[in-house]
């Protein structure tokens, strides 16, 4: 699960910045979306991959929680994760990340904008928020933007997430589960073809298995068009992550 800063890194961020971070002690998001702010459409999105909702408040936003619930190199995230208090131009501000996410082998913050946005930015909120990115890489981390443009840019990757999001309720049985994993441990890589017949479930085996993704026990090959042939290897952890879905 996605956690907020340790001590230590909140010490130095106020050593070097003058600057603090203000996060909830029960772990909830700083604050709530679900106010009507600015008549923009929110929603929540119940996540497998943080087992909680997560809340977003602009499709571009919810597009960006698609892309981070499929990406295996995303461990976790969460919306509204802390506010960052600091000084700029000798007033106080603040800034609120959309999402924290917490990867492989950092935590890395993230600004959601659409390009047109970012270009109509005045140059005291360009600013500012290089001010804030300052203050996260200080600590180790970074602070990301994500904009419609990386969905044109990926857009394989994009239509892939979606149809994987289309199987986020489905799982095996455990049956079917045990047979997939002794299937991948003995030949390392294949189908998702083979994998379904692995499961012997022809009709719902690929979907199973994009499932299965999604909870971060199989990996796909998500840079070309979803098919029959699409590479599926085991996960880096997955014996623990089966032990936690056999377990729900």
């Amino acid at each position: 699960m996605f956690s907020p800063l340790t001590k230590k890194q909140s010490e130095k961020i106020l050593a070097a910045y003058d600057a603090r971070m203000e996060v909830l002690e029960n772990g909830e998001p700083i604050r709530t979306v679900f106010n009507g702010r600015r008549n923009r459409p929110v929603s929540l999105y119940p996540s497998v991959k943080c087992d909680r909702m997560i809340a977003s408040e602009s499709y571009l936003e919810r597009r960006a929680i698609r892309w981070l619930e499929v990406d295996n190199d995303v461990v976790s995230y969460m919306d509204q994760p802390h506010t960052l208090h600091f000084t700029f131009n000798g007033k106080p501000t603040r800034y609120t990340p959309d999402f924290g996410i917490k990867r492989n082998r950092r935590k890395t913050y993230l600004e959601v904008k659409y390009r047109r946005d970012l270009f109509k930015m005045e140059p005291e909120e360009r600013g500012r928020l290089k001010r804030a990115r300052a203050i996260y890489r200080s600590i180790g981390s970074n602070l990301e933007f994500f904009t419609d443009l990386r969905l044109k840019v990926a857009s394989t990757w994009h239509e892939n997430a979606v149809e994987l999001e289309k199987a986020r309720r489905l799982s095996p049985s455990p049956a079917a589960l045990t047979s997939l994993i002794a299937h991948l441990e003995t030949i390392t890589e294949s189908s998702l073809l083979d994998c379904a017949r692995a499961m012997s479930d022809p009709d719902l085996g690929a979907a199973r298995v994009m499932a299965l993704a999604l909870r971060r026990i199989v990996r796909l090959q998500l840079d070309q068009p979803l098919g029959s042939q699409t590479l599926v290897t085991l996960e880096d952890g997955y014996r623990s992550r089966i032990r936690r879905l056999r377990s729900a």
